[in-house]
């Protein structure tokens, strides 16, 4: 049998230092001044076994690393003066996970992972670091620390909202040049969002977290014309281009900000919904569990660790606290029945072990309480105009069955706001993306025989790439300003009560982007929300005050 060479004595060991090449989730400062990253790494050179944060400053265009007081160029890099510490292989083998000391005052810092290269003769140290044959681009590797600063009396934490980025193609994608740092000139209209973003992220510690919506990936990008054809082999495509889309990537890169990305129908296929019962083995739920474990994968942890354990991985519906913040992030997707005609009035958007504690939680948010927010990838109103009915027609809720949204599940619509007019919840936001349009409606809750209203509120926002108009809502498909009424099925003293709901709703009409919402209370005890749609076409903002 054939057995491998001993090494010569005169061999030793290099190593390439790299950027990784994406960052996995946001880093974390964490006590001691070090910082906690997740990141993936180029496999073509095998797997790091240490990693080091220098400084990192940009240079008239240039991402330098300051070494020994000058600032010097990764090719030329010999050593490190910073002690590599060691990194831990992800259960993926995709991934390392490393905790490193933050290099002193310094505002950016590269983060570097050392792969291990082997050279025959020689006389080379162990910790010397190889030569670069040719640039790296060291843009995937930059991360930016902020401190967060104490909150203007009366001021609540702010935090931004988004949903739907469509991937980047060949002529919208970002341009790289491995010699130059990324700026706006470089950044396609694809990733523009993300990137406006991110630099927002850096440069106002106000804005504590970040919650996406849905949509985040589209694994039917060209609705099967050039997909592939085996679903696992979309998921890992559309995954691919999200994690490398230079918008996220900078937003990821911002240490001690947070990012809540949620599941909607994209993740899996377009409008995903089950089957109804009786229709045998239902090939939509294999998709859905597939789809399911890769965003739990790759986007569910992204989520900070201390709010993700709180909760087990097979249940994407959770009550949290964000900064002062009470919030509940719904699973309107994968927890939805399949409907027919005949089951259009009861089949339920949540089911009912969700749906009895998102109605526990509205119980909770009484009028004197703090802005509450409910996170839905599906929007709660403004309804379609074809859920109008039409004249005389013995189906009042007209087309729901072709309605993705709250109102295509009437029951579960109507439970629900009868409930939040129980509790007298006043300062509840429903927040929501799918739609590809901004908007902001007022909906106002009334029970019949009772002078007592009831305001809450549904803030949707616009897509942050969505460039296909004939996919894309408008304006003229809601029922911008409407007045409908329902039965409540859930009696009172044995009897039943009928709810009236008036919507009205403002579209700001900005483009795609996103929104920033600013919470905060008057020195007279009252809360107000100011609403910023930062979109490409202009910025909108418009306050909510609270009763």
């Amino acid at each position: 049998m054939t057995q491998n060479p001993k090494p010569l004595p005169s061999a030793s060991q290099l190593h390439k230092a790299l950027p990784p090449r994406s960052f996995a989730a946001p880093p974390e400062m964490v006590a001691g001044g070090l910082l906690a990253c997740r990141v993936t790494f180029d496999q073509r050179n095998g797997v790091p076994h240490k990693a080091a944060l220098v400084p990192v400053e940009d240079f008239e265009g240039r991402w330098k690393i300051r070494q020994g007081g000058r600032l010097v160029d990764l090719p030329a890099l010999r050593r490190i003066d910073v002690e590599p510490v060691d990194v831990e292989l992800c259960a993926d083998r995709q991934c390392v996970t490393a905790t490193l000391p933050w290099p002193g005052n310094a505002h950016r810092a590269l983060l570097l992972l050392l792969h291990r290269q082997v050279t025959i003769g020689g006389e080379v140290e162990y910790d010397e670091i190889a030569n670069h044959r040719e640039p790296v681009a060291l843009e995937s590797g930059v991360v930016t620390r902020r401190i967060d600063q104490a909150l203007a009396p009366g001021r609540a934490a702010s935090f931004a909202l988004g949903s739907c980025q469509y991937p980047a193609g060949m002529l919208d994608a970002t341009v790289r040049v491995r010699t130059r740092a990324l700026d706006d000139r470089y950044i396609g209209p694809a990733e523009r969002s993300l990137w406006r973003l991110g630099e927002r992220l850096e440069n106002d510690p106000s804005i504590r977290f970040t919650v996406l919506t849905g949509d985040q990936v589209y694994v039917d990008r060209t609705a099967g014309l050039f997909d592939p054809g085996k679903l696992l082999e979309r998921l890992s495509f559309a995954y691919e281009a999200f994690m490398l889309n230079a918008g996220l990537q900078r937003v990821l890169r911002v240490a001690g900000s947070e990012i809540f990305p949620m599941l909607d129908d994209h993740e899996v296929a377009d409008n995903w919904e089950p089957r109804p019962r009786g229709y045998g083995h239902d090939e939509l739920q294999d998709a859905m569990a597939q789809g399911r474990s890769l965003y739990v994968t790759r986007q569910r942890s992204m989520w900070p660790q201390a709010v993700r354990s709180t909760v087990s991985d097979k249940r994407l519906w959770l009550a949290a606290e964000l900064h002062g913040h009470a919030f509940f992030f719904t699973d309107t997707r994968s927890k939805r029945r399949g409907r027919t005609i005949g089951n259009l009035a009861y089949a339920s958007i949540l089911r009912k072990p969700q749906s009895a504690e998102l109605h526990k939680w509205v119980r909770s948010q009484g009028p004197t309480s703090p802005p509450g927010f409910v996170v839905s990838a599906s929007i709660l109103l403004p309804r379609y105009l074809s859920m109008r009915g039409r004249p005389r027609s013995r189906n009042p809720i007209g087309l729901a069955l072709q309605t993705d949204s709250w109102a295509g599940y009437p029951g579960s619509l109507h439970k629900l706001l009868a409930r939040l007019y129980d509790a007298d919840a006043q300062r509840v936001v429903f927040l929501s993306g799918d739609e590809h349009l901004s908007c902001i409606a007022t909906i106002t809750i009334e029970c019949m025989f009772e002078a007592r209203k009831v305001v809450v509120h549904s803030i949707h926002s616009s897509a942050l790439y969505a460039p296909y108009t004939f996919a894309n809502a408008s304006v003229d498909d809601f029922a911008a300003d409407e007045t409908f009424e329902f039965v409540d099925e859930q009696k009172h003293a044995g009897l039943s009560r009928k709810f009236r709901c008036h919507v009205k709703t403002f579209f700001p009409e900005s483009g795609d982007g996103f929104a920033v919402l600013r919470p905060y209370q008057s020195a007279q005890g009252a809360w107000h929300l100011d609403v910023e749609f930062d979109g490409a076409r202009r910025k909108v903002t418009r306050t909510i005050d609270f009763a």
